[in-house]
């Protein structure tokens, strides 16, 4: 299904619209639009930051991680 009069639409307008459609939906489909979202979410943006211009941003954001927490990004990144 497509919602053509979605698109051209503001940002806020869109989200309003995704809440209203999500807070009709039963439990089951929740877990379904979960599943869609969550690899979506977990996606390494703070790599991208440093190509935007943005690298003391992402220095920022790996500054204020403790030292197990740096580690385990460390593994992560190295498994990708």
């Amino acid at each position: 299904m497509k919602f053509s009069c979605f698109h051209p639409t503001t940002t806020p307008i869109q989200v309003d619209f995704v809440k209203s459609l999500l807070s009709e939906m039963r439990h089951h489909q929740h877990g379904a639009v979960d599943a869609y979202l969550k690899p979506m979410l977990q996606r390494d943006f703070i790599s991208l930051l440093p190509g935007a211009g943005l690298d003391h941003l992402a220095e920022d954001i790996l500054g204020r991680l403790d030292a197990e927490s740096l580690r385990l990004v460390f593994h992560l990144k190295k498994k990708k």
